[in-house]
C-alpha cells in the first residue's frame, strides 16, 4: 500500500469512526447526559484554561508549554499535545471530584504505549506512593492501569498496544472495578472502598508517575458506577 493509500484509509477510517460516535457536538451532549462531576473535552484553541463542560464549574489551568489544538480527535474535535516534559492539566479539588462510594474516569488517548513510563492521564492524589486515597489511570509498558485508594490493592490492568486513539474507562463500585477499552471490558478485580483525596485533578501527569507524550481528550470524572450508557461512550 502506498503512503497515499494509507493516508487515504486512515481518513476514511477515521470519518467511520466519527460517523459511529455521532460527531463532536452529539459525543459531548451523550456524555452531558450521563451527568459526569466533571468533562474536560480539551478542545480549548487559546488561552490558559482548561474549561468544564459538565455544567459544574470545574475548569482547570494548563501549565507547560502544552499545544492547543494540535491535532484532530475521531470525533472531529481539536485537542492538545503533550510533550512529555512538563505539560499538564490541574483542576482544583471538589467535592464532586471525589466520590465516597462509585467513581468512573474516562480519557480518549493518542500515544505509543510501549514507550510509556508511568504515563498518567487522569490522577487524584498528590501522594507519589500511591497509598493516601484518591485515584489514577496511567499506562506503562504497553498495559493500562486504573486504581483507587490504595494502589496495591485495588489497581486493574489490561494490555495496551497500538498507537491509534483509545478510550479507557476505570470504574468501581467500592467492591468491583473494571477496566473498559472501547467500550469492551478488559479487566477486573476484587477491591476495596474509596478513600478521599482533596488533592488537584490533574491530567496528564500525577506525583508519583509521569508527564504523557502524545494526545489527550474528553476527561470525564462520575460519582458512580459506570452504566451501559457510559460504556457505550467508548464503543466504536
Amino acid at each position: 500500500m502506498s503512503v497515499e493509500d494509507s493516508d487515504l484509509m486512515g481518513a476514511i477510517l477515521r470519518g467511520s469512526r466519527r460517523a459511529l460516535l455521532g460527531g463532536a457536538t452529539a459525543y459531548a451532549g451523550r456524555v452531558r447526559a450521563t451527568s459526569p462531576a466533571g468533562y474536560w473535552k480539551l478542545d480549548e484553541t487559546s488561552g490558559s484554561t482548561a474549561f468544564d463542560s459538565s455544567g459544574n464549574g470545574h475548569h482547570g489551568d494548563y501549565y507547560g508549554i502544552v499545544d492547543l489544538a494540535a491535532t484532530t480527535t475521531p470525533l472531529g474535535t481539536v485537542c492538545p499535545t503533550f510533550d512529555g516534559v512538563n505539560d499538564y492539566i490541574s483542576v482544583a479539588h471538589a467535592s464532586g471530584l471525589m466520590p465516597a462510594s462509585a467513581l468512573t474516569i474516562m480519557a480518549w488517548l493518542k500515544l505509543d504505549p510501549s514507550a510509556a513510563s508511568y504515563w498518567v492521564a487522569v490522577q487524584k492524589t498528590a501522594d507519589g506512593a500511591w497509598n493516601a486515597g484518591g485515584y489514577a489511570m496511567y499506562a506503562h509498558n504497553s498495559l493500562m492501569r486504573g486504581w483507587h485508594s490504595v494502589y496495591n490493592s485495588s489497581y486493574a490492568l489490561a494490555a495496551y498496544t497500538g498507537t491509534d486513539w483509545t478510550c479507557w474507562m476505570y470504574t468501581t463500585d467500592g467492591s468491583t472495578s473494571w477496566l473498559y477499552q472501547d467500550g469492551v471490558e478488559a479487566a477486573t478485580r476484587s477491591v476495596s472502598g474509596l478513600v478521599a483525596s482533596t488533592d488537584a485533578l490533574t491530567i496528564g501527569y500525577g506525583a508519583g508517575g509521569g508527564y504523557v507524550t502524545g494526545n489527550i481528550a474528553h476527561v470525564a470524572v462520575w460519582g458512580q458506577v459506570a452504566t451501559a450508557g457510559m460504556i457505550a461512550l467508548g464503543a466504536v
